[in-house]
């Protein structure tokens, strides 16, 4: 039986093919009787096809329309040859047109209603009934068309949201979320969450986005996590007091469903907070122990005296500190040497030494080396030391804390922290004082054998120098200088073995490049709480 299908029409799309054009002729010629309508200057309608050269035309040229009125003073219905159309039905809403397109096959024609049922002036419906053998099935409105293939295999035509054309089954569905997702983890800034999706019923087989979203109150203003659409999410310090959903979203091409989870409890602060956590932004820093919550990478990379194997170091998970054991393990009674101090500020300068006879020491004859019962690494004040090349340059002020001890009397001018190119240096004068470099000089106090924390501002119109949280005077000299920081050497004042090189242990170095007057001595709490130096 047919189907109706209404639409308002100004234009009819009549399709053809050159050997059915006998034929054709014959269907537009009753069409245009039967709607009355009639051509400028009544000429019949064969007559202008052949004005046109249809009837001689090659494969594939394109034709023009054929401008026809339905009686005089009405407006202009237009009647459009097209060679080879796609079957189907389709409305052309550019001008307020409708467009009939069906290829004429023996199991698919097309008929229209008397014309006393059209009136194009006034845009009255035209009917247009579609006879199909096929079962015309319209289950999504407007998208979808179900077809016979030639070997009677039935498919539905669907066509999606960008544009895109699928031949499915007829008993295809779109999607449907009949859970909804959930969240486990915990509930700490720097834990890990994981979403586990709900179930969906849907064919073709929908595809899943995940989006995690964020709410200051857990109910409203929920809003994207940019990048955060995989299955798992950490959560970062933009998180602390805030909560948590994830939305799926599952789609195919007959329609998509999103579903929401339920909202997390309030995000607390990370259950462990480094010094970097609380004083973030620093330009390098190098520790035994773990600096901020974030930070994924090892310590060190050490070296074993037995067969010069190297393996990395990180920090035990419930202590945050070296990780001793493996540390150990790996030496296996024998000596282990750093050959690798990792950067823990997330700017990447590692300080590294690939010279074996220069690298400092961590291990001595399978135990860690400790100063006060925490990790040290131990520079012999002859050619050991570790050394990084910034990737910028930068400008005073900066400031530093130094976690150290001396093994043994120093000689004068032995470099604690040294510089890579341009002056910026901590090192001990000829009086075996402590002495800041930056192209002048500037001497403090005398040096103490002990674990000790020393805080030094590079800074020409500013310069200030701390032993232990209490601020030392000049003793000589009139000015630090106005170099740059442009890198740092551990355990020497120049890079290379040509002197200058301190008997120390060096536990945590922490470089600002910018003024920390106001944080010092919140920082020296944090560092002196840890090592208990004073």
């Amino acid at each position: 039986m047919s189907t109706p299908i209404k639409i308002e029409a100004q234009k009819l799309e009549i399709p053809f093919v050159l050997s059915q054009f006998e034929k054709k002729k014959l269907e537009i010629a009753a069409l245009v009787e039967s709607l009355d309508l009639i051509f400028e200057g009544e000429q019949n309608l064969y007559d202008v096809l052949l004005d046109l050269g249809i009837d001689t035309v090659a494969e594939g040229e394109n034709y023009d329309s054929i401008d026809v009125t339905k009686g005089a003073g009405v407006a202009p219905v237009s009647i459009k040859l097209t060679e080879h159309p796609q079957v189907g039905l389709s409305v052309d809403t550019s001008e307020g047109t409708a467009i009939v397109a069906i290829e004429a096959v023996s199991s698919l024609g097309v008929t229209v209603e008397p014309a006393n049922d059209i009136d194009v002036q006034t845009k009255q419906q035209l009917s247009v009934s579609v006879v199909n053998p096929n079962e015309y099935v319209n289950t999504q409105p407007d998208r979808t068309l179900v077809l016979t293939s030639e070997n009677g295999t039935k498919f539905l035509v669907a066509v999606g949201n960008d544009g895109t054309l699928a031949a499915i089954p007829p008993t295809s569905t779109a999607p449907s979320i009949t859970t909804l997702p959930t969240i486990s983890g915990t509930l700490n800034v720097g834990e890990t969450l994981t979403a586990t999706a709900g179930n969906v019923s849907g064919d073709p087989t929908p595809t899943r986005v995940l989006q995690w979203q964020r709410s200051d109150n857990g109910t409203t203003g929920w809003a994207d996590i940019s990048g955060a659409t995989g299955t798992t999410y950490l959560l970062g310090s933009l998180d602390e007091d805030k909560y948590i959903r994830v939305a799926q979203t599952e789609e195919n091409i007959l329609g998509t469903a999103t579903a929401n989870s339920a909202s997390t409890g309030q995000i607390q602060p990370a259950a462990f907070s480094g010094l970097l956590d609380d004083y973030p932004n620093a330009a390098a820093a190098y520790s035994l122990r773990k600096l901020r919550v974030l930070y994924s990478g090892d310590a060190i990379v050490v070296r074993r005296a037995s067969d010069n194997a190297t393996q990395s170091i990180g920090f035990d998970a419930l202590t945050n500190e070296l990780d001793t054991a493996s540390l150990e393990s790996f030496c296996a009674g024998t000596d282990g040497f750093v050959t690798t101090w990792y950067d823990q500020s997330g700017n990447g300068y590692d300080a590294a030494q690939t010279t074996a006879g220069s690298q400092p020491k961590i291990v001595s004859s399978g135990s860690t080396i400790l100063e006060n019962g925490k990790a040290a690494v131990q520079f012999d004040g002859g050619s050991d030391q570790l050394t990084s090349t910034f990737g910028t340059t930068y400008n005073q002020p900066t400031y530093s804390f130094l976690t150290h001890n001396f093994t043994s009397a120093p000689s004068a001018f032995d470099g604690l922290i040294g510089s890579i190119g341009t002056e910026h240096r901590l090192i001990m004068d000829a009086s075996l004082l402590y002495t800041l470099q930056a192209g002048g000089a500037l001497r403090y106090n005398q040096y103490s054998t002990n674990q000790s924390l020393v805080s030094y501002k590079m800074q020409a119109s500013d310069p200030k120098l701390f032993f232990n949280g209490t601020q030392q005077l000049v003793s000589a000299g009139t000015q630090i200088g106005t170099s740059g920081l442009q890198g740092v050497i551990l355990g020497g004042i120049t890079s290379g073995s040509g002197g200058g090189n301190t008997p120390a242990q060096i536990q945590e170095l922490v470089i600002y490049g910018s003024d920390q007057d106001s944080n010092r001595t919140d920082i020296e709490t944090n560092i002196n709480d840890f090592y208990t130096i004073c």
